[in-house]
């Protein structure tokens, strides 16, 4: 600084001298940033930090620098990984256990709590329940009433024995009153009982014998009409009802068997198990789901 012409003072510019940094190559998906956002990704030395915020480093060629979160790191010309199935119905769905692991998971937005009844237990990814009054228990929800609105039940179901009932799902005692009853046998034959009747029923035992495996079945209503599936085959017994399916018995739902009943339970194994309120997830023949399923 000097004094120039008339008093006034003139300022002479410094030449501006070059930074003794070296930019470091910045690591996929991670800010350079100042030792005060050493938090956010890397630490970064105080010898690093010329501000609050030194803003992207150089990073390698073709490489996307950004904060690593989703797509960081990748090469613009990278694929993005495919996600698992979705189920459209998704969140109609009042029921989910994938018995794979244990028995208390409900992979539905309810989220039940699940309760094994007698011996029930997972063995080989499958529910294991032996007829006699093993079974899975939910307490008592608006999720089990339907009212006169659509609704579906499916499961996977292995039997080991012939028998004059075996009950799928319920919500009824043994004397079916105060609920609903989905089973299949000899004597009751692939049906659904609801308020005091039966609402639509294949006969005979020949519907999933004890010899045949695994199988999956469904029933759903759509628009007043009830509908039995097979290994996504529909069974030529549609049946129109246009009754409430409610749920007055408090004790609650059961996978496997009545409540409080010993003898008409599934001998065998389940899963697969759904529940799918307010909507019909089929009303002609269709392509069973895969295992697992779908949780979103």
């Amino acid at each position: 600084m000097s004094k120039g012409a008339r008093g006034r003072i003139s300022f002479t510019p410094m030449k501006s001298r070059p930074s003794s940094k070296i930019a470091k190559p910045a690591i996929k998906g991670i800010f350079g940033v100042s030792s005060q956002f050493a938090g956010i990704g890397r630490p970064v030395s105080d010898a690093d930090a010329t501000s609050a915020f030194t803003g992207l480093r150089a990073a390698p060629p073709g490489v996307l620098v950004g904060h690593g979160g989703h797509g960081a790191g990748k090469k613009p010309d990278e694929p993005t990984p495919p996600s698992g199935p979705t189920d459209p119905d998704f969140s109609s769905v009042v029921l989910l256990p994938p018995f794979t692991l244990v028995i208390d998971d409900d992979q539905s937005n309810s989220n039940h709590t699940l309760t094994a009844v007698g011996n029930a237990a997972i063995v080989s990814n499958l529910l294991d329940i032996d007829g006699s009054g093993d079974a899975v228990s939910a307490a008592d929800s608006v999720d089990w009433d339907f009212g006169t609105g659509d609704f579906t039940m499916e499961a996977y179901v292995d039997s080991d024995t012939d028998k004059i009932a075996s009950v799928l799902l319920a919500t009824a005692p043994s004397n079916g009153v105060g609920g609903w009853i989905w089973q299949f046998g000899s004597n009751e034959g692939f049906s659904f009982y609801a308020n005091g009747g039966f609402r639509i029923q294949k006969g005979g035992s020949t519907v999933l014998p004890a010899s045949e495996g695994t199988s999956h079945l469904a029933l759903t209503r759509a628009s007043n009409i009830l509908r039995l599936f097979k290994d996504g085959v529909k069974l030529n017994v549609d049946t129109s009802y246009i009754g409430t399916v409610d749920t007055t018995a408090t004790a609650g739902l059961r996978i496997g068997n009545y409540t409080n009943e010993a003898t008409f339970g599934v001998d065998g194994r389940m899963s697969g198990v759904r529940i799918t309120k307010g909507v019909a997830r089929w009303t002609a023949d269709f392509t069973p789901p895969t295992l697992p399923l779908p949780t979103s």
